[in-house]
């Protein structure tokens, strides 16, 4: 009985997923239109002045809190900004864009900043 029990939830679990999949529709977007879309919500929500915060809170409005009270991950930016660094020297690699280039710089300039923001040299 139990097991049919588990069964059936699994069952309705399964049903409401690709209920909700099938509603998105987004499964049906090209990777260029997935990339783009990522791309801008990096752009939006977790680039601050060139460098990468992992992890932002959203507030009522969609507007992103990047203060340290929330869950905004500004104290390891430098680590995910180089990670997103050399995702993005991957991404010039095989494009040869000139506007990933220009982005590639202002993450650079971004660590720059912190590297001599410390005062301490090394």
């Amino acid at each position: 009985m139990a097991r049919r029990a588990t069964l059936f939830v699994w069952a309705v679990l399964f049903a409401a997923a690709v209920a909700s999949v099938a509603q998105e529709e987004s499964w049906q977007r090209s990777l260029q239109e997935k990339a783009d879309f990522f791309y801008q919500n990096l752009l939006d929500r977790h680039l601050i002045d060139g460098l990468f915060t992992s992890h932002v809170e959203l507030l009522p409005g969609d507007e992103v809190d990047h203060t340290t009270t929330g869950i905004c991950d500004v104290a390891h930016a430098a680590c995910w900004t180089g990670r997103y660094l050399a995702g993005v020297g991957y991404w010039y690699a095989t494009t040869r864009d000139s506007a990933v280039q220009q982005h590639g710089q202002l993450i650079l300039d971004a660590l720059a900043r912190l590297h001599h923001m410390t005062g301490v040299p090394g």
